[in-house]
C-alpha cells in the first residue's frame, strides 16, 4: 500500500453508530506500506515523497470513542513512512494489542508511538477516561530513523498506561539531536502528533505516566552523536529494564 500523503492502514472507532463501539478482533498481517511519490511505485522508480506531516504508517486512532481491543499486527514492512502509532484520545480503551515481526526503513518522525489523551471528541454525556493496557511489541527492526523523536509511551497523570512490553527491538537513529531544555508537553487536549510536540528529551525512548514498563533486548544505535540521553522515564513505576 503506497500512501505518501496520508496514513496507510488505520483503524478508527468513532461515534458514528451513536455509541462508543470498540474496534476489535482484528488481524493485520503480511502488509507492505510505502511513502513513494504517486506513480513511482507503479513504474518501478520508487522516488520517496518529501516528508509531509504524515506519510504511510500503521495506526490505531485518532478517532477513538470506543477504542481498540484484541488487535494483532504481524509480519509487516514499512518504508519511507512514519512509524507505528497507537493513540486513544477520545475516552476509549486500548487493550490486548500484539505487534510482532515488523521492519521499518527510512522512518519519518518516530519509530513507535503509544499515547492516551483527553481530546474527548464526542458527546459531553460520554464521560469515560481514555485508557490503555496490555500492549506487547516484539521483534521490530528500524533503520534510518528521524532524530525528532524516540520511542514514545505517554499516558496521563493519574491514568497511566499499564503493562507495556517492548522486546527484541533495534532502532538505528540518524542522531544529531540537540539537548532539550524545556519540558515535553503533556498530551492533554492536543492532537496526538509528535511532530507538533517537538523533539523528545531522550533520543531512544521517552516514557511518562506508565505503570508496568518492560524492556527486554531493546537496543539503540546512533549514526551521529546526539546531545540527549538514551532514555528518560518520568512517573514510571513497576519498570523492568533488561538487557
Amino acid at each position: 500500500m503506497n500512501t505518501p500523503n496520508d496514513d496507510a492502514i488505520v483503524l478508527k472507532s468513532s461515534y458514528a453508530l451513536k455509541r462508543p463501539a470498540l474496534c476489535e478482533h482484528i488481524l493485520i498481517t503480511n502488509c507492505i506500506v510505502t511513502g513513494y511519490k504517486l506513480g513511482t511505485f507503479l513504474d518501478g522508480t520508487y522516488v520517496p515523497e518529501k516528508v509531509n506531516w504524515v506519510c504511510g504508517r500503521i495506526k490505531l486512532g485518532t478517532e477513538s470513542n470506543g477504542g481498540y481491543r484484541n488487535i494483532t499486527i504481524s509480519n509487516c514492512t514499512c518504508m519511507w513512512s512514519s512509524g507505528l502509532a497507537f493513540e486513544v484520545v477520545d475516552r476509549g480503551k486500548m487493550e490486548n494489542i500484539v505487534v510482532d515481526n515488523i521492519s521499518l526503513s527510512h522512518v519519518h518522525h518516530y519509530p513507535i508511538y503509544i499515547t492516551t489523551g483527553c481530546r474527548n471528541r464526542g458527546p459531553k454525556e460520554y464521560t469515560d477516561i481514555s485508557s490503555a493496557r496490555d500492549i506487547y511489541i516484539n521483534n521490530v527492526i528500524a533503520d534510518d530513523v528521524d532524530s525528532l523523536a524516540g520511542i514514545i509511551v505517554t499516558g496521563m497523570e493519574g491514568t497511566p498506561i499499564r503493562n507495556v512490553s517492548l522486546s527484541n527491538i533495534f532502532v538505528r537513529y540518524r542522531g544529531g539531536g540537540k539537548k532539550v531544555t524545556t519540558p515535553y508537553r503533556e498530551q492533554g487536549t492536543n492532537y496526538p502528533e509528535p511532530r507538533w510536540a517537538g523533539p523528545t528529551p531522550a533520543y531512544g525512548l521517552f516514557a511518562r505516566h506508565v505503570d508496568g514498563l518492560r524492556l527486554q533486548n531493546v537496543r539503540f544505535e546512533l549514526l551521529k552523536s546526539d546531545e540527549r540521553p538514551e532514555m528518560i522515564l518520568e512517573d514510571v513505576i513497576n519498570e523492568n529494564i533488561g538487557k
